[in-house]
């Protein structure tokens, strides 16, 4: 199928060019007029052509170059009489000719179409397998208390964020200063039920992403810096190793693809997701210094912070 397909694609490469031609000059208003546009200037040429002749007989029989009006008129019957007659005279060229570029335009439309569909169905199965090597409960980071001050009712918070690829948290920490003392997570959830890229089972990807407060509005929150430079969370990174049905290289350019669903609810909508919300789990602890909190997320979509012992 593969070499099938590759095959196609070779000859689609040739004559889609010459099939999108085609129906942008026969199909498209600036099309119609540049093939207008095209025929007049053709006719044009012609009738010049022929009034030039006229002017050096005129000019060797009455040495003058002016044409009567009428013999001017006459040109360009005469020029148009000859148009039609070579149409005529050559239909069934034309005819050929039209059927050919029907046939042309038929042919690439049937190959970009299956091409779509062979490519969407590896799409689709690549999805299917990303999706699939996410069905478990995730470490997203170890939470630690710098500092809770009562009198000023703020907390200072260490995040660390935990990279699957390395198998262990990235050097690179984020410190939060928050005011108040009970602590949200806003948690974004995309379920893959009913889409094309489900695998049948329930699964849904979660990643909290915000961080905020009783006296911190959720639309004043601070971001967690758990993306690496791509957009692709820590915890979504994988080792050869991890990974099983689908190689490295595949599974990250379609991480990439889920992170845009993510990022982008029209895109997932047409990739047949239709279902995403935002939740919000927190704690509430006599919190002190010292205390340290690990965020887990689970495959039905949900998000648990546990105290680490």
């Amino acid at each position: 199928m593969d070499k099938s397909l590759e095959i196609l694609q070779k000859i689609n490469w040739f004559i889609k060019p010459i099939s999108d031609f085609i129906i942008f000059i026969f199909t498209t208003k600036l099309g119609i007029i540049l093939f207008i546009l095209s025929i007049l200037f053709f006719l044009w040429l012609s009738v010049y052509n022929n009034l030039k002749q006229r002017k050096l007989i005129y000019k060797t029989a009455t040495n003058s170059t002016k044409i009567p009006l009428t013999d001017f008129f006459a040109v360009i019957t005469e020029e148009i009489i000859k148009i039609f007659t070579k149409i005529i005279s050559n239909i069934t060229v034309l005819i050929v000719v039209l059927f050919l570029m029907l046939a042309i335009v038929g042919l690439s439309t049937t190959f970009t179409t299956l091409n779509n569909f062979f490519t969407n169905q590896q799409k689709i199965k690549e999805l299917s397998l990303v999706v699939k090597n996410l069905n478990q409960k995730y470490k997203v980071a170890k939470i630690e208390i710098l500092e809770f001050n009562p009198r000023t009712d703020t907390t200072k918070l260490n995040v660390k964020f935990f990279d699957y690829a390395s198998n262990s948290y990235i050097p690179k920490n984020q410190t939060i200063t928050i005011p108040g003392h009970d602590i949200y997570f806003l948690t974004y959830v995309m379920n893959f039920g009913y889409s094309e890229i489900e695998n049948g089972e329930n699964i849904n990807i979660a990643i909290p992403y915000l961080i905020f407060s009783e006296k911190l509005a959720q639309s004043s929150g601070i971001h967690l810096n758990l993306k690496d430079d791509d957009g692709v969370p820590y915890i979504f990174h994988r080792d050869t190793s991890d990974l099983y049905g689908v190689q490295i290289d595949t599974y990250n350019k379609n991480m990439k693809q889920i992170i845009e669903y993510m990022n982008n609810p029209n895109i997932a909508r047409k990739a047949g997701i239709r279902s995403s919300y935002s939740a919000a789990p927190h704690f509430v602890k006599a919190l002190r210094a010292g205390q340290t909190f690990v965020i887990w997320i689970e495959q039905t979509g949900g998000l648990v912070i546990k105290q680490d012992d």
